[in-house]
């Protein structure tokens, strides 16, 4: 029987036994040993060799077979070598001897990972029923190893778009503060979000939607950079991690995605061709801040939101194109002028959407016991007041410190949400992240139909006064 080739394509569909020895008559005598047909047999005269073999094709060798009566300390360091490795910690080794073996002898083996030690001759069944026990066990335990790798690929690969997906943003996004932290190099976050992506639903079926999301998330991959991560955030949302870029550069990379998608458009069912328009908000670490990512996304988040308010299909940068609006001083969100102006529904509407931003980016965080001060600081708080904590550190933040925005706020939550805001300030009751959400969303839907009701109502009373 001629030595086979590991992986070789003429193979038969059977699992391969390396045996390893330096003397060839001894090599045949292991090979004569093994049941005739169940194993292709690959051959290694010494240790390197033999983890040279299974470095190249860790999966294709299902046995390693030995010389237990004359294995060399070499051989014996390559057995634990195998035990310590991902790939080969559970490959059977079976130790064959024509000799007693002294209780030191087998003790030594033992510890080194030999699986079992056969006294030759053995019965020819018996030891077929070993071998076979042994091989469908390694075959089990690799089955479930590539399926768990499987899993835990598509627990952060969106399967539509096949972009990382939110769970892999938010353990990425601690990787790249980390980088720049320890480079004192920018990043920045660049938050995408096609517009009126709901009327394409809405006319095409959502079959349509899925294809603009996928021509999206290609035009994605096409504009950047290989260090450059991007996410599908959720829906129509995604989300870009580039690396030692600012936020001015960040905008580039934008204005290429919006350059290539006018070269490239969708075409639609009916035979439309559209570029896919998009609204997008950056925000970029500081380097005042160490280059630390917090608040960042919430930050992306706010320039989004000002970037659809704006008129949609375009970028806002966090900082730059808000400046007027919301300078950036420490880590207030909000200007200064808006502690002094005077509040109405809609300023107190833009104040909480700013704070839900930074709370909503917290979520990672949040359930573990930290929250950040008013000046934007991560502190260990507890569990069970971190969402409490956050919520009023938030407001505080967006407010400019000022405690007219959050005693406002607060009667804003006592009035429409009594259950929440009782449970908001009352520390013998819990209150979790998600509590914190629903209070600020209730509170901004509320606020928003008071906005529309009013609008009418004060115009129609000018004209009463007027007449």
């Amino acid at each position: 029987m001629g030595e086979e080739r590991i992986g070789s394509r003429e193979a038969p569909p059977k699992g391969s036994a390396l045996v390893v020895d330096g003397d060839k008559e001894t090599r045949a005598n292991l090979r004569r040993a093994l049941p005739a047909g169940m194993f292709r047999v690959v051959e290694a005269t010494d240790a390197w060799e033999a983890l040279a073999k299974l470095d190249a094709a860790p999966d294709a060798v299902e046995l390693l077979v030995l010389d237990a009566s004359q294995a060399r300390p070499s051989t014996l360091e390559m057995t634990r070598r195998l035990r310590r490795g991902e790939a080969t910690a559970h490959l059977p080794i079976f130790a064959f001897t024509w000799r007693p073996l002294s209780e030191v002898e087998v003790q030594r083996m033992v510890e080194h990972g030999v699986t079992d030690i056969v006294q030759m001759p053995a019965s020819p069944s018996g030891l077929a029923a070993k071998l076979r026990t042994a091989t469908e066990q390694v075959r089990f335990v690799r089955k479930l190893q590539k399926e768990l790798v499987f899993a835990q690929k598509n627990a952060t690969v969106d399967e539509l778009t096949e972009l990382g997906n939110r769970r892999g943003f938010e353990a990425r996004v601690l990787e790249e503060s980390a980088y720049a932290k320890r480079h004192k190099e920018p990043f920045s976050v660049l938050l995408l979000d096609l517009d009126r992506f709901k009327s394409i639903n809405d006319r095409f079926g959502h079959d349509e939607g899925d294809r603009v999301l996928a021509h999206f998330a290609a035009a994605l991959r096409t504009v950047t950079r290989g260090e450059d991560v991007a996410f599908r955030y959720g829906g129509d949302e995604f989300v870009l991690l580039l690396r030692a870029c600012d936020g001015t550069r960040a905008r580039d990379v934008a204005g290429r995605l919006r350059a290539h998608l006018h070269q490239h458009p969708f075409r639609f069912s009916d035979g439309t061709l559209a570029p896919i328009p998009f609204s997008g908000g950056v925000a970029a670490v500081l380097p005042n801040e160490t280059f630390a990512g917090q608040d960042l996304f919430g930050r992306a988040d706010v320039a989004l939101y000002r970037a659809k308010n704006g008129g949609r299909d375009r970028v806002f940068v966090w900082g730059i194109d808000e400046t007027r609006e919301a300078p950036v001083s420490g880590r207030r969100v909000a200007s200064r002028n808006l502690v002094t102006t005077p509040f109405t529904p809609t300023t107190l509407v833009r104040t909480l959407r700013q704070g839900r931003a930074l709370i909503s980016s917290e979520a990672r965080w949040i359930p573990r016991g930290y929250a950040q001060d008013r000046e934007g600081r991560w502190c260990p708080v507890g569990s069970e007041s971190a969402a409490r904590f956050s919520v009023l550190g938030a407001l505080v933040r967006v407010g400019g410190g000022s405690r007219d925005v959050l005693a406002l706020a607060r009667r804003s939550f006592q009035h429409i949400a009594p259950e929440l805001y009782e449970k908001l300030t009352n520390e013998e009751l819990p209150f979790t992240h998600a509590d914190a959400m629903e209070l600020l969303d209730r509170t901004i839907t509320r606020l928003d139909a008071t906005v529309v009701t009013m609008r009418p109502h004060t115009a129609d009373s000018s004209n009463r006064n007027a007449s």
